[in-house]
């Protein structure tokens, strides 16, 4: 566990460990921020011993979901891990341009994971926590940080070398290179609102980084530990090639990236921690449910995404190969929905955008689509505000969130805005969590009288304009929240007129003023007084309009090993996480 050291009144922590007020847990949590231990038990977050669960080949004991039949986890396999093999994936994301300074999406950070690692990164595998991001050491071997918050250092891993790929060849890694990644991210692109605390990185050796912030930032180490901040080599940036490939210090060697096709890895032989045990992985482009479905079902892919939409759907599956392990996820917030151009005057009158709201029946969609496994919930995460989930008839919700169609009608009358019709930009990353939603969607809009007419994109004509800094989409978008681990991601970084990853066009200086003084805010209490502040006026003004959150399941045949999707707000999410070093270091194929 960390511990207050002597070092210069400094506060030390060293691998798997755990950084008290950064870390955000999901279960039991009203406070904004709290820390997991990384520690190597096998009890869950309050000490209790794991409970019992279904028994299949590496889907054993630990967190249940509610109807205790499935665990949240995998169980560690013991014994030597078989080398060899290769583990495949059918994913829906396409290859992307693949500089992660660019964009978040799947796109870009699914082709290039593999290659990468973090200064930090977060617990994944068996000893991940369904209820709280852990954090611990991936290219630095020990962090410290000032009592006052203004100063991080951290201490780097020695002999790590580059992959021995052109250009950079095998060389040494060092401090350098950390910090020209991080100012690389700080100064343009998609992750620069992780920075906006930033007063200078200083690299007094080759195995020191010194950051100082020009003010307290909370949850400043969390992202470090994400996809979104790997560091990559200053020549292949230079040279150009950052879009079209990624060579960085990880477990594998990307050596295919075919856009509609596959992303290819291969074992890297001189990976610092030591070779993993698989010789290759595989990501292969399949936006076609039933063909990723067939080949997942007879032993093609060792994982697919999107693969189910709902319990019944597992059940099918469970039938014809009852050892296939079954990971439920947690749904906290939403992913997804409507999100307007707010830059339209069609939208900047609230009533229209409240009458909106109270069109969609998300619990008829949740019983239509997700078979009753799902949540009304709102995008912001409602942990970080309440000890227990909302029912959204209840007045935290605001007035607007209630499927009350005449009265949508009404807002309308009054906003003169009848007969309103608008272009709707989405693409199918599931049937569940997109195509069908979104048909019951436009029925529920057009018996209020609201056209809303769905054009389909292919992946990346839509990010391009979802994803694009600025965005560029036209009256509305099937919008995905950017992925994130920290209230600063729900409460800064989506909502701030200045944030890249605001992409709802939202400016509002009320707003503005709460995110700024939230985000260097280090009292949990007053924090919170400012995040409920910032959840009223946002149910109030209805910016967007999200769909339900669906329970997701991941499945993994049987002979997968110590590959997990383990962690709350999709800190492990599997759309891009299978390839993640903690991941990589452990997985193996039991066949």
């Amino acid at each position: 566990m960390g511990t207050q050291a002597g070092m210069g009144g400094q506060r030390q922590w060293g691998r798997r460990t755990l950084l008290r007020g950064s870390v955000l847990g999901v279960a039991g949590l009203a406070a904004a921020a709290l820390l997991g231990c990384g520690g190597d038990d096998d009890t869950t977050d309050d000490g209790a011993a794991p409970a019992p669960a279904r028994s299949t080949p590496g889907a054993a004991a630990g967190v249940t979901d509610g109807d205790g039949r499935f665990s949240y986890n995998v169980k560690e396999a013991t014994g030597p891990a078989k080398r060899g093999g290769t583990l495949v994936q059918g994913v829906t994301w396409n290859v992307g341009p693949m500089d992660p300074t660019k964009s978040a999406a799947g796109g870009t950070i699914g082709p290039g994971r593999g290659a990468y690692n973090g200064v930090l990164r977060f617990v994944s595998g068996p000893k991940a926590s369904a209820r709280a991001v852990k954090l611990e050491g991936d290219l630095a071997k020990s962090w410290q940080v000032t009592p006052d918050g203004l100063t991080y250092t951290f201490q780097l891993n020695g002999g790590v070398k580059w992959q021995n790929v052109a250009p950079v060849s095998g060389r040494a890694f060092g401090s350098a290179d950390v910090k020209y990644a991080w100012e690389r991210y700080a100064g343009a692109g998609a992750q620069r609102a992780y920075w906006v605390a930033l007063d200078r990185i200083d690299v007094p050796d080759d195995s020191m980084v010194v950051v100082k912030l020009k003010r307290p930032s909370p949850d400043f180490l969390i992202p470090l530990g994400s996809r979104y901040l790997t560091i990559h080599p200053r020549e292949i940036v230079e040279d150009g090639s950052i879009d079209r490939r990624a060579i960085g210090t990880g477990a594998m060697i990307q050596r295919e990236a075919k856009p509609d096709q596959q992303v290819v890895f291969e074992r890297n032989p001189d990976y610092f921690r030591g070779p993993v045990p698989l010789d290759r992985v595989e990501h292969r482009v399949m936006p076609d449910g039933q063909a990723r479905l067939n080949a997942f079902r007879v032993g093609q892919l060792d994982h697919a995404i999107g693969l189910v939409g709902g319990l019944r759907e597992v059940e099918v599956l469970l039938a014809g190969n009852p050892n296939l392990q079954v990971l439920p996820g947690l749904p906290i917030n939403a992913g997804a929905g409507i999100v307007f151009n707010l830059d339209l005057p069609k939208w900047q009158d609230v009533r229209v955008r409240r009458a909106v709201q109270m069109a969609i029946d998300r619990q008829a969609i949740v019983q239509a689509v997700n078979e009753g496994a799902g949540a009304v919930v709102p995008t912001i995460p409602w942990v970080f505000l309440f000890d227990k989930e909302p029912a959204p008839d209840s007045d935290v919700f605001g007035a607007w969130w209630r499927y009350q169609p005449a009265e949508a009608k009404k807002l309308l009358q009054a906003a003169g805005a009848e007969g309103l019709a608008f272009d709707f930009i989405w693409y199918n990353y599931s049937d569940t969590g997109n195509s069908r939603p979104i048909a019951m969607m436009v029925d529920h809009l057009r018996q209020i009288g609201v056209a809303m007419k769905p054009q389909q994109l292919e992946y990346t004509q839509f990010n391009s304009q979802w994803t694009g800094v600025p965005p560029t989409y036209a009256d509305a978008v099937d919008g995905w929240s950017a992925n994130g681990f920290t209230p600063d991601t729900f409460f800064y970084e989506h909502l701030h007129s200045k944030s890249p990853s605001n992409r709802y066009k939202l400016k509002d200086q009320q707003i503005d003023q709460w995110a700024e003084q939230q985000s260097g805010e280090l009292d949990p209490q007053k924090r919170r007084e400012i995040h409920r502040k910032i959840w009223d006026r946002v149910q109030d003004q209805v910016w967007r309009v999200e769909k339900p959150a669906a329970k997701n399941y991941d499945l993994l045949q049987p002979w997968v090993r110590n590959i997990s999707f383990t962690g709350p707000f999709g800190s492990n999410y599997s759309f891009t996480e299978i390839t993640a070093a903690a991941q990589l270091e452990r997985g193996w194929l039991d066949k």
